[in-house]
């Protein structure tokens, strides 16, 4: 009895000698007892590991660890508490009997998509779920359930086993995160701007707000420390390279527009409509604006001898860019970057229209035109909407004339206008029209006229047309003037029409009709009687 109560002591003596050793409660137990228990391999359950406790809106931390930085604004926290269980986690898993790379019973683990299991990383074991297996079975991609990393690993005994049993009860000791203001980083961000991100995250210790929290998307917080927000610094680090939505694009361009007011009536000119929705953009014309355009003179090649170029432009910055029909610089405002390519998708500002440009036809806008409004001007008719076809409409009647436009409210993206139009424009081209179609008429006749030919009736006159030109029939020349005389009578009777029907506008157009019926009728019957002279 002596010596079973003594092996009970020296092994609680050596247990004790490190904090982070498993404790086993084996008082009342012999030796060969525990010797018999190490000797037994723990068969893994099929169940899954608790996770941590949700977090509520409001609640404040301090003493706060990151234990992944996945992105400048996504983080897998540990509270004070995590962080011990953590650690406790890793001295444990490390001194286990099934972790020892010297276990003669190590089986094969045979890897499955969400299953747990135990991963071996630097010299470490770790809890882990399995994410992906690739096809031929020799890696899998697990996710650090304590952690918060996404790491692939080699399926082998090594880096992979089965989880003991005992490790399936702590609660995961990592909560997923969203840093609370900071945009979702894009591929637009480059690799050094990340950089100062993850920098920003590797300190010790955070002080933490809690603004939501969601089971499934996680966290909402305000990191800081020392009283700096974090979350403040890394959006002004990456906010050059938000991805925006169309309207958000629109709203933070038209801050940058000329101010008008509600009430201000100008004229103007169309500029450009992109037929993504029923806005469009217009030129106003007056002093100021014309002062503007003049000041833009100093952006071509002539003006600007030591000009900067951009080796990557960053978007949402204000830049010098050629515009590819008159080969010129304007103002522009990069939208998108496409580094493989080397263009960069450009809005010019001073007009409304957008264009791919080489970074090479790129420049750093010089600071005297920087902080000039911009002179496209985004409009939308007032309590209107337009489809894109009477857009279109409206663009050819207006395009080149000038229009008169009244602000009758300002919106978030642009301002509601009342358009007024020069009705003489629209005679104008309605002119054009008519004269247009008449000259088609005249031409369509002419060429009825001019396909007459005069073949020889035997070959000695077949000889004599090859090396003279062929003199013309009398009687055909007669047939061309009485058609000549035809059509001159045709035109006097619709000149009278004019004044004498009085009916509606329609019969009149139906007598037209039936007039210019009439008339290539008879011109193509006695197309058909020359022919038929000239066979004979």
């Amino acid at each position: 009895l002596k010596s079973k109560q003594q092996s009970s002591k020296s092994y609680l003596k050596q247990t004790s000698s490190s904090a982070f050793q498993p404790i086993s409660t084996i008082k009342n137990l012999s030796s060969n007892s525990i010797n018999r228990k190490s000797k037994l391999k723990s068969q893994p359950l099929m169940i899954d590991i608790p996770t941590h406790k949700p977090l509520e809106r409001g609640q404040k931390f301090t003493k706060v660890h990151i234990s992944h930085p996945q992105s400048p604004s996504i983080v897998h926290i540990m509270l004070k508490e995590d962080f011990t269980r953590a650690c406790h986690l890793l001295n444990k898993m490390s001194a286990h009997p099934e972790l020892q790379p010297d276990d003669k019973s190590i089986h094969l683990f045979k890897p499955e998509i969400n299953h747990i299991c135990a991963c071996c990383h630097e010299g470490r074991w770790f809890r882990c779920r399995i994410l992906q297996i690739s096809s031929d079975i020799s890696t899998a991609t697990v996710n650090y359930l304590d952690w918060g990393m996404v790491i692939p690993v080699q399926i082998e005994p090594t880096y992979i086993r089965c989880l003991p049993n005992e490790f399936y009860v702590e609660p995961a000791c990592s909560i997923l995160c969203h840093l609370d203001g900071v945009p979702t980083s894009n591929d637009l961000i480059p690799s050094c701007v990340i950089a100062q991100c993850i920098h920003l995250l590797s300190e010790n210790e955070y002080e933490v707000i809690v603004n939501d929290y969601d089971n499934v998307t996680g966290g909402k917080i305000i990191l800081s420390i020392d009283g700096q927000i974090i979350n403040n610094q890394i959006e002004k680090l990456i906010s050059p390279y938000k991805l925006m939505s169309f309207e958000e694009e629109l709203i933070g361009q038209f801050q940058y527009e000329l101010k008008l007011s509600v009430g201000d009536k100008f004229k103007a000119l169309l500029s450009s409509f992109g037929g993504k929705d029923d806005s469009f953009y217009v030129l106003v014309i007056n002093e100021n604006t014309a002062a503007i355009d003049r000041a833009m003179s100093e952006l071509q090649e002539d003006h600007i001898p030591n000009r900067e170029y951009l080796q990557v432009p960053q978007i949402k910055t204000l830049v010098v860019a050629r515009y590819v029909d008159d080969k010129k610089y304007y103002r522009a405002w990069v939208k998108s970057v496409d580094i493989q390519q080397e263009q960069a998708l450009i809005f010019f500002v001073d007009f409304g229209n957008e264009s791919y440009v080489s970074f090479s036809d790129i420049y750093v806008c010089p600071e005297s035109v920087r902080t000039l409004p911009w002179l496209g001007i985004r409009v939308r008719l007032t309590n209107e909407t337009m489809t894109a076809q009477e857009l279109t409409t409206f663009w050819k009647l207006t395009e080149a004339h000038y229009i008169w436009i009244h602000i009758n409210d300002v919106f978030k993206d642009a301002y509601g206008v009342q358009v007024q139009l020069d009705y003489t424009v629209y005679l104008q081209q309605e002119r054009l029209k008519m004269a247009t179609s008449k000259r088609s008429i005249h031409k369509a006749i002419q060429t009825i006229a001019d396909e007459k030919v005069i073949f020889p009736r035997n070959s000695s006159e077949r000889n004599s047309s090859l090396l003279t030109p062929t003199k013309p029939d009398q009687s055909v020349m007669g047939n061309e003037n009485f058609l000549r005389d035809i059509f001159e009578m045709i035109n006097s009777e619709l000149r009278s029409l004019r004044h004498r029907i009085n009916g509606t506008d329609e019969a009149s157009q139906d007598r037209h009709i039936q007039i210019m019926q009439l008339l290539f009728s008879i011109v193509n019957a006695n197309n058909s009687n020359n022919r038929k002279k000239i066979v004979n």
